[in-house]
């Protein structure tokens, strides 16, 4: 009987197997080893919680975006809501702020007055008061009014204040003619744009008394007259429109110079006006009216 030969085996095989047994290998000893380091690692906890009442404060916040809680007000609204609301609404205004700005109107008027030309016709000026008296004395005996007045160290003799220029040089000629040096001068009155401390209502009477009071001295000064009444008629009515705005007006609340003017000029000469305008009396008066009229207007500027 005959022998079979023996058969070379492959190895492929054998290497395959070797190879899995060792990836088996080294599988097992990764995970082994990871359990036992994990059995040495410390325990990682959270951190714990803030007890009530404590702050943590945030390192991120820049400085100056964060107000401290204690310089906000209880109860204030929420800023989003504040600036909606401040929108919608005016800015409250306080009743004494109302009340200051109120008082500052009224504390205050601008009072108007037109410039006027006039010409005065002196008929002297001498260094000694004496002198001036004197030739005052002779012009009221012929007939004239006269005013003596201290001014540029000299004291004036006025005999009239004349609304038109031929009229007052006419007046110097015939002075002239009686042996005096008469001259015909221009006089005038500013015009008057001032705030003055009387109020409203107190500021409009004192317009209205500043304007008539104008009108009274052009008619006595002579300007033309469209009413088609006398020169003394005119004066009258001018007289009453003066008086009727003085008894308007609450003298304590004018200024110094105008309240004197009132007083020491103003009532005394309206009397002469409604009753006597065409005397030596009542045109001196005028003169001396012009003067403190224009005096008192002076010290408002």
């Amino acid at each position: 009987m005959a022998r079979r030969s023996k058969r070379n085996r492959p190895v492929w095989p054998t290497i395959i197997a070797l190879l899995l047994l060792g990836a088996l290998s080294i599988g097992a000893g990764y995970l082994g080893g990871r359990y036992l380091l994990r059995g040495f690692a410390p325990e990682v906890t959270d951190p714990p919680e803030p007890e009530s009442g404590e702050s943590v404060p945030e390192a991120d916040d820049p400085p100056g975006e964060q107000e401290p809680a204690a310089l906000e007000p209880e109860g204030s609204p929420d800023p989003e809501e504040s600036s909606e609301e401040a929108e919608e609404q005016e800015p409250a205004v306080e009743a004494g702020d109302e009340e200051d700005e109120e008082h500052e109107e009224a504390a205050s008027y601008a009072v108007t007055g037109r410039a006027m030309q006039f010409f005065r016709v002196q008929a002297g000026a001498f260094s000694v008061e004496e002198n001036a008296v004197l030739l005052a004395e002779d012009l009221r005996e012929m007939g004239h009014a006269a005013v003596v007045f201290a001014a540029d160290e000299a004291y004036r003799v006025v005999v009239d204040l004349v609304y038109r220029e031929d009229d007052a040089r006419e007046l110097a000629d015939a002075l002239n003619e009686d042996g005096m040096e008469a001259l015909a001068i221009p006089w005038e009155l500013s015009a008057l744009d001032v705030a003055l401390p009387v109020g409203e209502s107190n500021g409009r009477v004192l317009v209205e008394l500043t304007r008539a009071l104008e009108d009274l001295l052009q008619a006595h000064g002579g300007a033309e007259i469209d009413s088609g009444r006398s020169r003394n008629e005119e004066i009258r009515v001018r007289a009453d429109e003066v008086g009727g705005r003085l008894a308007q007006l609450d003298a304590d609340f004018v200024p110094e110079a105008y309240r004197r003017f009132i007083i020491d000029r103003l009532e005394s000469h309206l009397h002469l006006a409604r009753n006597d305008p065409g005397s030596v009396a009542c045109h001196e008066s005028y003169i001396r009216l012009a003067w403190a009229f224009r005096a008192a207007r002076a010290s408002l500027d």
